[in-house]
């Protein structure tokens, strides 16, 4: 998954190209050059994934989308806890199939540990 290390927690980036298509019209471009009109769960997530938020607040910004009346996403659980379980479900699901999609930036490499470094030393 795309990502960006802020404090030693990955969080999910949408790709720039893909950022940038979002604000331009209903299609974007996925990894196998098609076009891709996401519906408006997956658009508000994209949207979300900036690499600075984490699942939490993605699913706090959703709520807060639906309280408005500016996404819907049909009958939801009236149980404050089960509500918040599906939406985080939903929130992961989307962040997946948007992966899937190939519309993430690809993960960091991994970074080199002291430990990694000394083993090069351990054969001479």
């Amino acid at each position: 998954m795309g990502t960006i290390d802020r404090g030693g927690a990955r969080l999910p980036r949408l790709a720039s190209t893909t950022r940038l298509e979002l604000g331009l019209g209903e299609a974007v471009t996925s990894a196998r050059h098609t076009a891709v009109v996401l519906e408006p769960m997956l658009r508000k997530v994209a949207h979300l994934l900036d690499g600075e938020r984490t699942l939490s607040a993605c699913v706090e910004a959703v709520t807060s989308e639906i309280a408005a009346d500016t996404l819907t996403l049909g009958e939801l659980p009236t149980d404050t806890e089960a509500r918040q379980n599906m939406l985080r479900w939903m929130v992961l699901d989307a962040m997946s199939r948007l992966r899937k999609l190939g519309l993430l930036e690809p993960p960091l490499p991994e970074p080199v540990g002291e430990a990694s470094q000394g083993d090069d030393d351990a054969g001479t």
